[in-house]
């Protein structure tokens, strides 16, 4: 009888731990770092500087910053876990003793890893830089808006380059309606400064330009230090609210297209290049780190050698993220780049397997 059955029963089984475990490490890490970042969008839109509407927007796109940052060190977790888990309900050692070899066991690993390194190639070459601009974009457009909109009560709102100064004690009708409104504003011919005991905001539907209109106020004109002033009384006064304009947005290489960074000679982008490569590399550089140093006795603890393969990723990716900066700097030449901690890290996790299974990796049943 053919074998072949057996076979993809293995692969499919060891594939789907592997792939629910680190799905569920993702998710979980990925929880835990966007929890931590809404509350501080939460903590800016309480305190004016970033409108509600762009919480969850943001929240979106530098959740795709985390996950290309949690798809390799999750692969490793939910390669450690598995592995840890096979070895000590004894799975493992019934499955080499049946003949299967280390190599066979770990080759759905192996295809999980190329999968996931595709993904993620995809993601940090077109998706990040894309989703790093759109976060600049609403960024900009939030520090607009923010000047833009709403004024609140008991906060002074600055506009028009700072030219103009709002303030109102209180609001009605959700800020529409506000009462006890005290403005400034510096013009060509010198100082004015408005009191009106109710205003309204409006928007023009025609052109969505902000106006604050005042009722039956006071507005005084001069120059601050001067006893002259004329005093002029109105039933009804508008003030456009313009927000400042916006400064001049930056280069930013983590915004820049890959083909951009691949047609440039400057090192910089030589290394915000290799960068993005060093993500879809690290995974299945980690895979083969994970794999022997997951190896344990049946009734050693699952979670014995997870703090060292999480400290190897630790020094790993600080090592990757100095030789980055020593790059920029050409401490370096960029030829050699971040290709040689590569390197060395594959040549440990090679050692280690050697180390852990021999020289020969059987990638076929032998008879038990």
């Amino acid at each position: 009888m053919s074998s072949q059955p057996s076979r993809s029963i293995l692969d499919r089984y060891i594939f789907r731990e592997v792939l629910l475990t680190w799905i569920g490490v993702v998710l979980m890490l990925l929880f835990i770092l966007i929890s931590n970042r809404f509350a501080r969008f939460l903590g800016e839109a309480a305190a004016g500087t970033l409108p509600r509407d762009a919480v969850m927007e943001l929240l979106g796109l530098i959740s795709i910053y985390y996950l290309i940052v949690l798809m390799p060190v999750g692969l490793l977790i939910a390669v450690m876990l598995t592995t840890g888990r096979l070895y000590r309900d004894s799975e493992m050692v019934a499955m080499l003793g049946c003949g299967v070899g280390v190599g066979r066991i770990f080759r759905p690993v192996y295809t999980l890893g190329a999968i996931v390194s595709v993904v993620l190639l995809f993601m940090t070459m077109i998706v990040g830089p894309w989703a790093s601009e759109q976060s600049t974009i609403v960024r900009e457009r939030a520090q607009q808006e923010a000047q833009y909109g709403n004024l609140e009560a008991g906060r002074f709102r600055v506009s028009d380059g700072g030219s103009t100064v709002f303030y109102s004690e209180a609001q009605q009708e959700g800020g529409r309606s506000l009462s006890r409104v005290f403005v400034q504003r510096r013009t060509p011919q010198g100082t004015q400064v408005i009191y009106a005991p109710r205003a309204e905001q409006r928007t023009e539907p025609d052109t969505g330009e902000r106006w604050l209109v005042l009722y039956d106020g006071v507005r005084y004109d001069g120059e601050p230090g001067s006893a002259e002033f004329q005093r002029v009384s109105f039933r009804e006064h508008g003030i456009p609210i313009r927000p400042d304009a916006p400064a001049p947005r930056e280069r930013r290489r983590s915004t820049a297209t890959s083909l951009s960074l691949f047609d440039s000679g400057d090192p910089a982008d030589a290394a915000e290049l290799q960068w993005r490569l060093a993500g879809p590399l690290s995974v299945l550089i980690l895979i083969t780190l994970a794999i022997p140093l997951s190896k344990s006795a049946p009734r050693e603890g699952r979670y014995g050698r997870l703090l060292l393969a999480v400290l190897a990723y630790i020094i790993y990716s600080n090592v990757l993220g100095a030789s980055q900066i020593w790059i920029q700097r050409e401490v370096i030449p960029t030829w050699l780049g971040l290709w040689w901690v590569h390197l060395i890290a594959l040549a440990i996790a090679g050692l280690l397997l050697v180390w852990q299974y021999g020289l020969r990796w059987r990638f076929r049943e032998q008879p038990a």
